[in-house]
């Protein structure tokens, strides 16, 4: 089968109609949205919107919330879409079999919450209560109701033939993974100054210590010589890397790290090149907003990418 994967929309309809007619000329099987699907303001008008173009292929439609869905905006919008069978909420069907190929999709994100994010990742749920205080504590960051998944309950979807659909990837020790970021923290508390200001005060003005933002959009604070630190690292979720080790999973697909989109390595972190089938694939399809998303081919035990750009 061939699957079209796209992650980290936020919002850009026209990359969407571009990918829509790419994947309808590629006469892919179905369509996988793996989470920051729709803009942060106005959320549900934008998920209605991109959920509608990619359903005028005719093909199923698989939606996933990432790290920047609002719980409330990501179910209104999917209720829009409750009579059309083509699309699958996955939140509510993560186990999907189709084509011959069994999926496996993991809604939100255990590494971090975007803010307004609603859905989350937990280990088990031994951390509910110390997440809950920390919602409670950080009303601001979140809008409404978190809708936490736990890990420990998830893995009875888990087996060695799954494909595992999550947002944020797995841990790795390699500097050409799936899961290196380029990014800035700030090493203490600082405002950002008004020469500054003007260009970024909608994102950043007061900055906290430890808070961390993109190198690519903020390199500019860098020079200006503020209390902040490049970190150039892998960032990938340790916990469920053991999960899938133990499941014997080999293939996985994610977005989250735009900086590392396009890679594909195997179980040791070495590359795996576009257009080979290999036993073992772990993919970043890449951040849609910035044009750029996948197609992966599965037959048998194996399974290819190669890199769509519009």
């Amino acid at each position: 089968m061939k699957l079209g994967v796209v992650a980290c929309l936020h919002g850009n309809l026209g990359n969407v109609r571009k990918f829509a007619a790419r994947f309808r000329k590629e006469n892919i099987d179905a369509v996988a949205l793996v989470g920051d699907i729709g803009s942060d303001e106005k959320q549900k008008q934008s998920l209605v919107k991109i959920i509608k173009i990619f359903s005028n292929i005719k093909k199923k439609v698989l939606v996933m919330p990432g790290n920047h869905e609002q719980l409330r905006a990501y179910y209104s919008a999917l209720k829009k879409f409750k009579k059309n069978k083509n699309i699958v909420d996955c939140t509510k069907n993560p186990k999907i079999d189709f084509c011959g190929q069994k999926f496996v999709f993991l809604p939100g994100s255990r590494l971090s919450s975007a803010t307004g994010a609603g859905f989350r990742i937990l280990t088990n749920r031994k951390y509910l209560k110390r997440f809950k205080l920390f919602v409670k504590s950080h009303k601001k960051h979140f809008s409404g109701r978190v809708k936490p998944t736990f890990l420990s309950d998830f893995t009875k979807y888990f087996s060695e033939r799954a494909v595992l659909m999550a947002h944020s990837p797995i841990k790795f020790n390699t500097k050409n993974a799936i899961d290196v970021a380029d990014y800035l923290e700030a090493t203490k508390n600082f405002i950002i100054p008004k020469k500054l200001s003007n260009i970024h005060e909608k994102d950043l003005h007061i900055v906290s210590k430890d808070s961390i933002f993109s190198y690519e959009i903020y390199k500019d604070l860098l020079k200006a010589k503020l209390p902040i630190k490049r970190q150039i690292k892998n960032v990938g979720d340790d916990v469920l890397k053991k999960l899938l080790k133990k499941y014997k999973i080999s293939k996985f697909i994610c977005g989250d790290i735009h900086e590392a989109g396009g890679r594909a390595n195997d179980w040791k972190g070495r590359q795996v090149k576009q257009n080979k089938f290999s036993k073992e694939l772990f993919f970043n399809c890449a951040a849609g907003k910035d044009g750029r998303a996948g197609i992966v081919e599965f037959l048998n035990d194996e399974a290819r990418y190669r890199m769509v750009r519009v």
